[in-house]
């Protein structure tokens, strides 16, 4: 035997209905919270892996760019040497020997400048896979604390439940024929 004890407001609906409905919109709210929280980690991480991709693709160009430098360089300086040990005898001018030096310091420079380039796109990269894990932790940490809050929905609701009603079980097998009230 159950019996219902309820009051009844002017709109004819119980309080503890109204309760019970406020507690299924917060707990629809809560839902929809999470999937939102989902998307926004999931759009963030797409665009990590986008970026990352990127900068991969960069990383590799100026790897190749920088292992034709430094040929280049290599080159420069073997030439260099070469036009030095001409110059010694007396066979090239001072101004094409400077304009040699002038070639490898600048071939020098710029494999300097790919490098630093190179250093630079590796500490992006090495930033974007820390903020990949960064998101996915505050995504685990937000999804736990809505977590939390439908666990708390869930036992207001299993208590405005339990409030509105009573449950009578009879002490002998038997059909309940009266209830009195005792104060």
């Amino acid at each position: 035997v159950a019996i219902r004890a309820e009051e009844d407001s002017a709109t004819g609906i119980s309080a503890a209905a109204l309760t019970e409905q406020a507690i299924a919109r917060q707990d629809a709210s809560l839902i929809a919270q999470m999937s939102a929280a989902e998307r926004a980690a999931a759009a963030q991480q797409s665009q990590l892996l986008s970026q990352a991709s990127g900068l991969r693709a960069e990383i590799d160009q100026l790897e190749s760019q920088i292992v034709l430098q430094q040929s280049l360089v290599a080159s420069a300086r073997l030439d260099l040497e070469k036009a030095q040990g001409v110059a010694e005898r007396g066979f090239i001018s001072r101004a094409d020997l400077q304009s040699r030096e002038d070639t490898l310091l600048a071939r020098q420079q710029q494999l300097s400048q790919l490098q630093q380039s190179l250093t630079s796109r590796r500490a992006s990269l090495a930033q974007i896979s820390s903020s990949a894990a960064n998101i996915s932790a505050q995504a685990q940490s937000e999804a736990a604390n809505i977590a939390a809050a439908r666990a708390q929905v869930a036992q207001q609701a299993a208590g405005n439940a339990g409030a509105r009603s009573y449950a009578l079980t009879a002490p002998v097998a038997g059909t309940v024929t009266a209830l009195t009230e005792t104060s």
